[in-house]
């Protein structure tokens, strides 16, 4: 298949996985920001070990202009030598990770219908209708995986328009994880929890005594939870009054802490939420041990 193929000649020492630097080599032209590549090679990693398996590659994640438009931009692609029309060898680089290529050439006569050895745009968008139609796989075609997005990356048009798309497939992946990092995190033990706050708030306030609001959305994006432009600024606010614009790592800890303590709002979320079992007695004080202490539950929803 195509996309193992890309896959393996990616995968710079033969391990089966794909390193931020294997995605970086290949988006170095043209030029791709250093954030876009690390964004996109985040919303893939969902293991977050710094490394993408072929199967965490082939998730159709990032959602991209759906209908005619978006099949017409994978025409002018497989179109090589740009005469409007698609040749058999054309089409077949296109569709043989979706079929042999017996099945290739019959589906190409098929849609030839004037029988001139090439394929129009109208034909080639017959031909996706009639596989979303006929193959579970393909149904769900306006979302893409890391090898088609690096394509659209490599090819240089409409760069604005794929980073927001990269975004906002990061974003819906955070807000689906965070509720069972949230549980992780009240499982664990406090003091272990504090020192990896503190050594986020270090990193992303550059080793500087406070973090600005920009640094504490990346920093919350780390810790797991999505955040905006509007949010931070009332966090900030409940941590250091309502002018407040930086944060120290005593106000940044208390923020994740009251992010944590949010009170559910559905059965769903108290079930996936809830402790395996109730804390022993003599175990370390938890997280989630703290919270009930400081009287910290609130009725606001996340």
């Amino acid at each position: 298949r195509m996309t193992e193929k890309i896959f393996d000649e990616l995968d710079a020492n033969v391990d089966g996985f794909l390193s931020l630097a294997d995605i970086a080599r290949c988006l170095s032209e043209p030029h791709i920001e250093k954030e876009t590549i690390a964004l996109l090679f985040a919303t893939f990693d969902d293991s977050e070990d710094g490394l993408i398996s072929y199967e965490e590659a082939m998730k159709k994640k990032v959602q991209i202009p759906a209908g005619k438009e978006r099949l017409f931009e994978e025409f002018k692609a497989l179109d090589v030598n740009g005469d409007g029309v698609l040749s058999f060898d054309e089409f077949y680089e296109g569709m043989k990770d979706q079929m042999s290529k017996d099945e290739i050439r019959r589906f190409y006569s098929q849609l030839d219908k004037d029988h001139d050895e090439s394929i129009t745009l109208n034909e080639f968008i017959l031909c996706q209708f009639w596989l979303c139609e006929n193959s579970r796989e393909n149904l769900d075609r306006s979302f893409a995986n890391l090898i088609e997005i690096m394509q659209i990356l490599r090819r240089g048009d409409k760069m604005g328009a794929c980073v927001k798309m990269i975004q906002e497939a990061r974003d819906r992946q955070l807000m689906a994880s965070w509720l069972n990092k949230k549980r992780i995190y009240k499982r664990s033990s406090l003091i272990e929890y504090e020192g990896k706050v503190k050594d986020m708030f270090e990193f992303f306030s550059k080793g500087e005594e406070y973090l600005d609001q920009a640094g504490a959305i990346q920093a919350l994006v780390k810790f797991g939870k999505y955040t905006d432009d509007v949010r931070i600024k009332k966090l900030f606010s409940e941590a250091g009054g309502e002018e407040c614009s930086v944060v120290d790592r005593e106000q940044f800890l208390q923020i994740t802490f009251n992010l944590l303590a949010k009170e559910v709002k559905s059965k769903a979320e108290q079930r996936l939420l809830a402790p395996l079992s109730p804390p022993k007695e003599g175990e370390y004080f938890s997280v989630e041990e703290h919270l009930q202490q400081q009287g910290a539950y609130t009725k606001q929803p996340e």
